[in-house]
């Protein structure tokens, strides 16, 4: 492993090698794509252990998904053997969870603290509307009209770490700043922000009162904790020598609050590592806030700064274009007064090996996306008659639902293509929304689930109307029964769809009791008529192809095992 580990190390560029060799004190690593930094820090990882024979346990890698703990774990492991799992490697929310289970005396929480379905949420919602009268916060005629906004409002909030308190603060500091024209152009929203934060407020309490907790909980409570329990900050200040950032441009206020706690000592120098592109900082999204570099180096100072300038990803031509348009940002951290003095170099260049051809980038605007897509298609052709073989040619899109229209000229211009997705099957919200589907006809008790059955009814396969879902949850809820018995037991005409629909799942799930699970996904298909809602997509072939794959899946595993049922599934 010590070979392996100098083997990778020699690979390495003098910017990359400073970063793994500098053990001690702040630093921040600026960061491209492509530029090699999850190698760095697998790598700065394995030198701290090397260099220090310091206890693996004493090392905490925050990062922002799963996949990208597992993928440095099993990356470190190579380089340090089964050390690697004793590295505490955690996403933010999966960090602070453990904090909340380590000392849940500390957080008002009973032994039972459940994270809240969606469906209780919806419910709180609508009880603090109607018991707080906040008629500001809802649409004439719907409630829950305004059920979205709110929640993402009270989810920024918690990400940007404001208190209810801070956030009546901040309301008054805004109507005390107005004169009185602009009093009077604000006033509708001024009374919607007061509202807002009485819900905050009353959200709050409900969720401590029955021992509930949403995702930006787990971080928020933490900080809240962190903020006036010195004790619990020394605690892991003690614990973790050496702390480590990835995808730093990704942290949002709350999380760069979890970092200050843990890594920031008074008086001596503290051991912690950020890497990111503070180029990605552009938009605030998901609570990211593009100061989030500056704080960095106003909380450690003597940071030192390193840039990884060598992408080796792309050629020097798509450098250069990416740069120049980056360079019209005026928000840029190299242009910041901090940095001024130390005279970053950000120009990139390619590492990139096969880099021989320098083809300029042409550039073309259209006035209609229908324009752009013929015009793809009549340069495929060019290139063609030139000689160019089409599987040389690759169009590159934004979104995956931009593909049906180029697909319909490429089909015109009889030209053979393949299209390929990063996304597996699962990735598709229509096999996930089938999933849904099966799980309830595979369990007698699913249709006694309200929270199951919620997301069932909400799904656009059955073109049931969102109000009414919203409506009968309520009513159910209000009359303490299941929206199961609530819908059965209803003898008006309003929820007749929905007895219907719930007449056919009761009608599956018996016959999925006596045949094979290869026979039900038939059945299912056209029971619910699902067929004919994927035929009216504007590209039915690519989610019929979907479904396609997840039945012959499903019959070779019937091929195989004989009695394959549903329940196996």
């Amino acid at each position: 492993m010590q070979d392996l580990f100098l083997q990778e190390y020699n690979k390495l560029n003098e910017n990359q090698k400073k970063a793994v060799d500098k053990i001690y004190g702040p630093v921040l690593v600026l960061a491209g794509p492509g530029t090699g930094k999850t190698q760095v820090l697998a790598l700065r990882i394995a030198n701290i252990l090397r260099q220090t024979g310091d206890d693996p346990k004493s090392i905490l890698c925050l990062t922002f998904q799963e996949s990208s703990v597992f993928a440095m774990q099993k990356r470190l492991e190579k380089f340090i053997g089964a050390a690697a799992y004793k590295v505490q490697i955690s996403t933010f929310h999966s960090f602070c969870s453990e904090i909340i289970r380590t000392f849940p005396e500390l957080f008002d929480f009973s032994d039972k603290v459940e994270p809240i379905k969606d469906i209780d949420k919806l419910s709180i919602f609508a009880d603090i509307l109607e018991s707080e009268s906040l008629i500001n916060l809802q649409m004439r005629g719907d409630k829950l009209g305004y059920f979205k906004g709110i929640v993402d409002a009270i989810s920024n909030l918690k990400k940007e770490f404001i208190t209810p308190t801070q956030f009546l603060e901040i309301i008054r500091s805004f109507e005390e700043s107005l004169d009185s024209d602009a009093l009077k152009r604000e006033q509708r929203r001024l009374e919607k922000l007061y509202d807002l934060q009485k819900f905050y407020v009353k959200y709050l309490e409900v969720m401590r009162d029955r021992n509930l907790i949403d995702f930006d909980d787990m971080i928020f409570r933490v900080t809240e904790q962190f903020a006036i329990n010195e004790s619990l900050v020394k605690f892991f200040q003690e614990k973790y020598l050496y702390t480590l950032v990835d995808e730093f441009q990704d942290t949002n206020n709350a999380q760069l609050e979890v970092l200050k706690a843990v890594a920031r000592f008074e008086y001596l120098d503290t051991n912690v590592f950020a890497v990111g592109d503070d180029d990605q900082t552009i938009f605030r999204f998901q609570g990211v806030n593009s100061k989030n570099f500056e704080r960095f180096l106003e909380l450690f100072p003597k940071s030192e700064i390193i840039v990884l300038q060598t992408n080796y990803r792309s050629k020097q031509e798509i450098i250069d274009a990416a740069s120049n348009l980056i360079a019209n940002n005026p928000n840029r951290l190299v242009d910041h007064e901090l940095l001024k003095s130390r005279n970053l170099n950000k120009n990139f260049t390619s590492g990139y090996k096969n880099s021989d051809s320098s083809d300029d980038i042409e550039v073309h605007i259209f006035e209609h996306s229908f324009h752009e897509d013929y015009w793809i298609g009549q340069k495929i052709l060019e290139l063609s008659k030139q000689g160019v073989q089409l599987n040389d040619i690759a169009i590159i899109v934004r979104k995956n639902n931009q593909m049906p229209n180029i697909t319909k000229f490429l089909d015109r211009f009889g030209i053979p293509y393949t299209i390929k997705r990063s996304e597996s099957l699962l990735a598709s919200k229509y096999i996930r929304h089938l999933l849904l589907i099966i799980e309830v006809i595979a369990s007698a008790d699913a249709l006694h689930d309200d929270n199951r059955m919620w997301q069932l009814l909400s799904l656009e396969y059955f073109g049931l109307n969102a109000f009414d879902v919203l409506e009968l949850l309520h009513k159910a809820k209000k009359n303490k029964v299941s929206i199961y018995d609530y819908v059965v037991n209803d003898t008006t005409d309003q929820y007749l769809s929905f007895r219907e629909l719930i007449q056919k799942l009761i009608a599956l799930q018996n016959y999925a009791v006596n045949n094979s699970f290869a026979f039900t996904f038939v059945k299912i298909l056209h029971t619910l008529e699902l067929l004919k809602f994927f035929e009216r997509l504007p590209d039915p072939y690519v989610e019929l192809n979907k479904i396609s794959s997840l039945y012959q899946y499903i019959q070779s595993r019937t091929n195989f095992l004989k009695k394959y049922s549903i329940n196996d599934f």
